[in-house]
């Protein structure tokens, strides 16, 4: 019976380690490519567009090049700076839809960005720009509503 008492009292502390270590790791120390992965899988966009990330091993690359052909009219490119990670996602057709994240290094600078972002937005239908702690969102699709939903509902 004691040893009963014991293998119970046991395998209680080691689910109660569990959930406690899975409560350390957060939606918040993702990197922007993980949170995009996360998009794409909810709103199964895997198979009609294309990743492009800043990380090493990326199949494309999100080079400062790209970024700056797409924010150059009233950027400010030298925010790129300021970002930790980064990554977009492009409808094949490039027409249909994008959704990019930016990880800032702090806070203190997701405001040069969100604003390089809704100038980009202003030129595309169906735009939303979200700004949610060190994460900077831009959201071009028919169901930017939907996604910006789903990233809040998230925590991510």
């Amino acid at each position: 019976m004691k040893k009963r008492v014991i293998k119970t009292a046991f395998l209680a502390a080691v689910i109660a380690f569990a959930i406690l270590l899975s409560a350390c790791i957060s939606e918040s120390d993702l990197s922007a490519a993980e949170k995009l992965e996360k998009i794409i899988l909810e709103f199964a966009l895997d198979d009609i567009g294309t990743v492009y990330t800043d990380n090493a091993d990326a199949m494309h690359c999100l080079s400062d090049e790209m970024l700056s052909s797409m924010f150059a009219l009233g950027g400010n490119v030298t925010a790129f700076g300021h970002v930790k990670s980064r990554a977009a996602y492009f409808d094949k057709s490039f027409s249909g839809g994008e959704i990019i994240v930016f990880e800032m290094m702090d806070v203190s600078r997701t405001e040069e960005i969100t604003s390089m972002f809704s100038r980009r937005a202003k030129r595309q239908e169906n735009s939303l720009v979200i700004c949610r702690g060190r994460y900077v969102y831009l959201i071009c699709r028919e169901n930017a509503n939907v996604i910006v939903d789903y990233i809040k509902k998230s925590g991510l």
